[in-house]
């Protein structure tokens, strides 16, 4: 065996986990179930016109405070692009608040907003429910693509 195969098995030795050794950390231990989700779902949808031109006509910011999550962040959606940071924005036009769980389904494109608020999972604790379904049409815009 070469010295550079002997590393290669060394290295792989010394990251493989065995008993009692906890499962690899994934970006929703770090971040939370929902902002993870966002993370990924932000960039196909900057991609997608049809979803650029629905958040051209809806220039918000959403502040999320969802139990489950490292903390609070927030959604911009502003000149027909979405962003996302961790954080309190300096004003947000609508706050939700409850379980990142449930909004991750929202944000997975398996449940619409509504359910989980009807079921009082979410709460709009600032602006309208009517406002969600705009954002609700923006998510499963990568759906038809």
């Amino acid at each position: 065996m070469s010295s550079h195969s002997k590393n290669l098995v060394m290295v792989w030795f010394l990251r493989a986990p065995g008993p009692g050794t906890p499962d690899p950390i994934t970006q929703e231990d770090i971040m939370g179930e929902t902002f993870s989700e966002f993370v990924g779902l932000v960039a196909r949808l900057n991609e997608i016109r049809s979803a650029r031109n629905l958040m051209e006509a809806f220039p918000r910011t959403i502040q999320f405070d969802l139990k489950g999550e490292r903390g609070p962040f927030h959604v911009t959606i502003d000149g027909g692009k979405m962003t996302i940071k961790e954080g309190v924005p300096e004003k947000a036009d609508i706050l939700v608040v409850g379980d990142s769980g449930e909004f991750a389904k929202v944000v997975r494109g398996k449940l619409d907003v509504t359910h989980p608020i009807a079921r009082g999972h979410i709460t709009i604790e600032k602006g309208k429910i009517s406002e969600m379904t705009l954002l609700n049409r923006i998510i499963v815009a990568t759906e038809r693509r």
